[in-house]
């Protein structure tokens, strides 16, 4: 049977126009009836600094200060994009479905394989709707800075429709940033692929064993379906090198201009624990940026300096990191000679050093964290003084760069994506010392310069 035969009479059917129109409609009808408790969520998630934080209490806040739109803003484009998304997905598997389907029936492996070819279709046509929806639904947010700053009290996207959205960010950001979310999309797509393939195997097994399929029934294998997807893709979402034994304590830098030294070093002690010493240690071991300061040969101190060029440097020298606790304890000076000689003792250095552009190809940099490890940014900090709390998703420019930080992993399952950022400015600063940056628009610059270093062990 010639191919655009089989597809006239299996992809464009009556009945995968139905299942189409079925999934879209009742996704539309859930949504609205629900909408604002989704407006809840992102707003409890944006703004911490909020002493409200129960349903009601915040309903109040926001009708009180925005009207009964504000539960509803952007529900409208949100919908839209929800029918297309929906039609798209079901329409697409449905009609593969069809077109592969075989007299032996359907098999899980398949229903899997096709329920991810109809996700990655329906990231690539909607995500530019999905970008414009989380900035629509988030006007009128408090950004996370300090009561004074004014300047940054709310989000200064103004879109009048679905349509405005898309028009306006393709002229100021560029087709790149409506696309700009593509990369933890596909990934999360694998979820839903899989708990479909989990929960269509489920049913076919209860059929087989003549099990009715009840309410009560398909909540049940729904719930375990998600449960299995969950389970099996967590790792691929969330990305977290926050946990102690893999991360040190939070440091203080204090009044000295050093984090060129400070963000490498606690790289560069993830990596030594990751890598080697968890054979032999339990926890990471602090390495001592004290004695890089005073002995690598670096001349910044605490003047601020290039973490690129002081990288190259320590590679020319093979600079030999130190224990923390083999050296003398940080003081916030460069002094003007190695204060004390001490046998190397990490048995690490820096085998080779790269700085890249992933400004536009964040999704790039986003692959580079997962499967090698934390890296470091340089960025522009000029408004993290007044950093509360919550996730930084816009009034951040890329401005000149000011500071060195950690990016120490990254959440895709939050709405929206954010990296988590490990800073030297103490614990007291943010959530214990760590902040989070949105993902995908390259705020504060976060994108623009990363070091990427590979150890060498001896």
């Amino acid at each position: 049977m010639a191919l655009s035969k089989v597809l006239a009479e299996r992809l464009f059917t009556h009945e995968t126009l139905v299942h189409a129109i079925s999934g879209a409609a009742g996704a539309t009808v859930a949504m609205s009836l629900f909408y604002p408790l989704d407006t809840i969520r992102s707003r409890l998630q944006v703004e911490e600094g909020r002493e409200s934080k129960s349903i009601v209490e915040m309903l109040r806040d926001i009708m009180e200060s925005e009207g009964f739109e504000g539960i509803y803003r952007g529900l409208s484009p949100v919908l839209q994009s929800l029918w297309c998304s929906n039609f798209v997905y079901f329409y697409s598997f449905h009609g593969l479905r069809a077109v592969f389907s075989t007299d032996r029936g359907h098999s899980a492996g398949r229903d899997l394989m096709l329920a991810t070819i109809a996700g990655v279709i329906n990231v690539i046509v909607t995500t530019p709707m999905w970008v414009v929806n989380t900035r629509m639904k988030m006007q009128g947010a408090i950004a996370q800075y300090g009561p004074h700053d004014q300047e940054n009290q709310s989000a200064n996207y103004k879109f009048r429709s679905l349509l405005d959205g898309l028009i306006t960010i393709y002229r100021e950001e560029g087709v790149h940033a409506l696309w700009s979310s593509t990369l933890p999309s596909l990934i999360l797509v694998s979820n839903p692929s899989i708990q479909f393939m989990v929960y269509e195997a489920l049913k076919r097994r209860c059929e087989t064993l003549g099990i009715a399929l009840s309410a009560g029934t398909a909540f049940s294998l729904g719930a375990i379906s998600k449960c299995i997807a969950t389970v099996l893709t967590y790792p691929l979402q969330v990305v977290d090198y926050r946990d102690t034994h893999f991360s040190t304590p939070i440091k203080e830098q204090r009044e000295c201009g050093a984090c060129w030294a400070f963000a490498p070093t606690e790289v560069m002690e993830a990596m030594r624990f990751g890598f080697r010493s968890a054979k032999v240690e339990k926890i990471a071991k602090s390495l001592s940026v004290q004695h890089l300061i005073d002995c690598s040969g670096v001349s910044y101190g605490c003047k601020g300096g290039d973490v690129c060029d002081a990288m190259d440097y320590l590679i020319a020298t093979d600079y030999q990191f130190v224990l923390e606790a083999d050296y003398l304890p940080y003081s916030a000076v460069k002094h003007s000679t190695c204060q004390r000689q001490v046998t190397p003792s990490a048995n690490i250095t820096i085998g080779q050093s790269t700085c890249e552009d992933f400004s536009k190809s964040e999704d790039s940099l986003l692959s580079f964290i997962a499967y090698h490890g934390p890296v470091v940014a340089s960025v522009d900090a000029t408004v993290w003084k007044d950093y509360l709390g919550g996730i930084i998703r816009y009034n951040c420019d890329a401005g000149p760069k000011n500071h060195a930080v950690v990016i120490a992993g990254y959440n895709l399952t939050h709405s929206p994506p954010y990296y988590i950022v490990r800073n030297s400015w103490g614990r007291s600063f943010g959530d214990n010392g760590y902040m989070y940056i949105a993902t995908g628009r390259n705020l504060c610059g976060i994108a623009d310069k990363i070091t990427l270093l590979y150890p060498k062990y001896n």
